[in-house]
C-alpha cells in the first residue's frame, strides 16, 4: 500500500513540475533597459487588491465587444483589431492596505475613432495616456492566469533588482503590465531625458 502511495505521490509530483514548467516557473527573466509608453488608453479605475483587477478587465471586454463587436480571435489578449490590454498600477504592494491599492484596467487605442466608438458605448470610460519615456522591461511567455500569475512573481522581483543596480536618473512614474498574443511585457518607466 505504501508503494503504491508513493508512486502516486511521484506522479502527482511529475504532472505538478510539468504544469509548473509549462506556465514559465523555470524561465528566466531578461529584463532590458529601453523606451517603452506612448499608449492612449481607455478604461476603469480599480480600488483594491491587485489580484482582483480581473472585474475591471471584464467591463473593458464588455465595452469593447459593445464598440466593436465580437472579436475574431476570441479568447486571445488582442480586445478588438489594433487593441492590446494595459494593466496600469499606481502604487506599490505593500506601500499601503491593499484595499486601497489603485491600479487602471484598460485598452490601448489608436485611432480617434476608437475612443468615440469607446465613449459612445460607456460614455463613463475614462481616457489617459501614458508617454513614451526611458525604461526598463522584460517580456515573459503568458498563455492563461497561471502564467500570469509566475510571470508577475517572478517578474517584479527581476525589475526591482534591476532598478537597484542601475538606478534611473529620475524616480519611476508609471508600472504597467501590456498583454499582447502570448506574452506579457511588464515596464517600469520613468521620464525620459531626466
Amino acid at each position: 500500500m505504501k508503494k503504491k502511495i508513493g508512486i502516486a505521490l511521484l506522479i502527482v509530483a511529475f504532472f505538478l513540475l510539468i504544469l509548473l514548467a509549462f506556465n514559465g516557473a523555470f524561465a528566466s527573466v531578461s529584463v532590458k533597459k529601453g523606451t517603452d509608453g506612448g499608449y492612449r488608453i481607455a478604461g476603469y479605475y480599480h480600488k483594491g487588491p491587485y489580484q482582483n483587477i480581473g472585474t475591471a478587465f471584464g467591463k473593458v471586454s464588455q465595452i469593447t465587444e459593445k464598440a466593436f463587436g465580437k472579436p475574431s480571435n476570441g479568447g486571445e489578449d488582442c480586445v478588438f483589431p489594433g487593441g492590446e490590454v494595459l494593466g496600469l498600477y499606481f502604487d506599490a504592494p505593500g506601500s499601503k492596505p491593499e484595499d486601497s491599492l489603485l491600479s487602471f484596467a484598460s485598452v490601448i487605442y489608436q485611432r480617434p475613432e476608437d475612443s468615440i466608438a469607446l465613449r459612445q458605448a460607456d460614455p463613463s470610460i475614462v481616457f489617459l495616456s501614458i508617454p513614451q519615456g526611458d525604461a526598463y522591461y522584460c517580456d515573459l511567455k503568458t498563455s492563461g492566469m497561471l502564467s500570469m500569475i509566475i510571470a508577475a512573481m517572478k517578474a517584479y522581483p527581476a525589475l526591482g533588482e534591476f532598478a537597484k543596480a542601475n538606478p534611473p536618473k529620475d524616480s519611476i512614474s508609471h508600472v504597467f503590465e501590456v498583454y499582447r498574443k502570448g506574452y506579457t511585457r511588464f515596464v517600469m518607466r520613468y521620464p525620459k531625458g531626466k
